[in-house]
Order: C-alpha cells, then sequence, then structure tokens
C-alpha cells in the first residue's frame, strides 16, 4: 500500500480527484483513506439520517438531483407501455430519493414493482429509517432481474464507481429491459481511473448535519467508454436520447457527460 501512495500522482483538479494508474490502486489508496469506502457505516447513516430530516422539512416532498432525466424517462415509458405504473429499477439510488418522488405521480403503487440496488452496507441501514422501510432494497441485481420484469433500469452517477462498470448493463440488455437511462456518468476516449475526496457534508440530499465530524470520504472511481456503452446496446436497443450536460464528478479537458436514454427495438 505504501508503495502505491509513494507512486501515484499527487494532482488534483478543483473536483478533488487524484488520477492512478487503475481501478485497483485506486481502492487501495482509497481504503487507506477511509475504510470500507461507500460501505462505510458512518457514510451510510449519514446518508439515511440526512434524507430523513430533508423529508421531514419538506413535508414528504422534494426534487431529486436528476429530476429533468427521470421525468423524461417516465415520458417515454408512458407513451409506448400500455402499463399505468413503471416497474423502476434504480442502480445506485442511494436512499431511494427518486422513488420517494415518484410517489408523488404515481402514489404508493410505485413501491410495488421498484427496487433500488445499493452496497450491502446502505441495503443494512435502509432497514432503520421508517420512510426507507416502504422500498424494495437490495444488493442483487441478478435476483431483482430475475425474477421481476423490469420497465426501466435508471442510473445516475452511478457506474463509474464500479470496479467492473459495464457488467450492469449487459445484464439489463440480456433481460430486456424496455428502458435503459444512463445519467451523470463521466465519458472520456480512454480510461481513466481516480480516486475522489469529497466532504461528508457533499454526500446525500438536504442540509449538514451538525452533530457529524465533516470528514473526508475517498472512493474509486473510472472513467467510462461511449463506444463500448452503444455496441452494448446497439444490437437489442435504440437511441432515444443522448443530450451533452454539466458534470457533477470528475471533470477536466479529457472528460464529458451526457444523458442517455436507450429504448429496446421492437
Amino acid at each position: 500500500m505504501l508503495e502505491i501512495i509513494k507512486k501515484v500522482k499527487r494532482r488534483f483538479n478543483n473536483l478533488n480527484t487524484l488520477e492512478m494508474k487503475n481501478f485497483y490502486d485506486a481502492e487501495k489508496y482509497c481504503e487507506n483513506k477511509n475504510i470500507d469506502c461507500y460501505q462505510s457505516e458512518i457514510l451510510c447513516k449519514y446518508r439515511f439520517e440526512k434524507m430523513d430530516n430533508l423529508l421531514k422539512d419538506n413535508n414528504e416532498f422534494f426534487l431529486p438531483p436528476s429530476i429533468k432525466i427521470l421525468l423524461q424517462s417516465i415520458k417515454f415509458f408512458t407513451k409506448s407501455s400500455k402499463k399505468t405504473i413503471p416497474s423502476f429499477l434504480d442502480f445506485g439510488g442511494a436512499c431511494g430519493e427518486n422513488i420517494l418522488f415518484l410517489e408523488s405521480i404515481f402514489g404508493n403503487e410505485i413501491y410495488d414493482n421498484s427496487w433500488v440496488i445499493e452496497t450491502p452496507a446502505q441495503v443494512e441501514e435502509s432497514k432503520r429509517w421508517d420512510f426507507s422501510k416502504k422500498i424494495n432494497f437490495s444488493s442483487d441485481l441478478n435476483n431483482v432481474l430475475e425474477n421481476n420484469n423490469v420497465d426501466i433500469f435508471f442510473t445516475s452517477c452511478a457506474i463509474n464507481y464500479l470496479k467492473n462498470p459495464y457488467d450492469p448493463l449487459l445484464k439489463v440488455v440480456s433481460k430486456k429491459v424496455p428502458y435503459v437511462i444512463l445519467t451523470r456518468n463521466n465519458f472520456s476516449k480512454n480510461t481513466l481511473f481516480y480516486a475522489q475526496r469529497s466532504k461528508l457534508s457533499s454526500n446525500g440530499n438536504g442540509k449538514h448535519l451538525r452533530k457529524y465530524k465533516d470528514r473526508e470520504i475517498w472512493y474509486p472511481s473510472s472513467t467510462l467508454n461511449e463506444i463500448k456503452i452503444m455496441d452494448i446496446f446497439k444490437k437489442k436497443y435504440s437511441l432515444k436520447l443522448a443530450d451533452n450536460i454539466n458534470n457533477t464528478g470528475v471533470l477536466n479537458n479529457r472528460c464529458y457527460s451526457k444523458d442517455l436514454i436507450f429504448q429496446i427495438k421492437n
């Protein structure tokens, strides 16, 4: 581990990222900074408590960060499907904020066939909060896809934090999920690997909880290859939307972001 730290180029950009040689080095570097990275017990508890406070302050109604692309995906679904309520899967859906918002459109029935796929630690924390007990949390994407007919696969700034970021996309394609939505992910021509630093307060939705020390949180990430993603979908899906957006994660002159919506071909 010390050798990794010694060899790493300590060049931070304005978004607190440190470029690394590969994902393994990035992961080891981050784990040395804070144990378990996104599996951190403090981080999981903080995010849920922050969300709980936000819901109470806003009378259980709020606008999630990815509201525009979320509503666009619902628009595409309602125009093409005979169903009135989608089966919605939010991969990396944090505390379930997108599904909580969709309740304001579809009512409580949205919870019956919708899921949040998250880390085991995040899933375990979800059991401790009243607002999240009504949401189906799971860390097993395969199980959810195998046993349910999912209409919309949605992921916002999540798959680029995986060691194998294309695996979830290959799985949803194999299961012929009608709509696949990718937003707030980082793209580059050549894959870049980062150790990303943030303050605890910048994680989750709502106001910072001052009873928590605003410590540093570190997690590994990588950029995605847009051409590779297009290749994954080109045989079975058509591209319904591709809009450039402002990124919220790693960004330099080698990176860019887009909203992508894929629809299965008839």
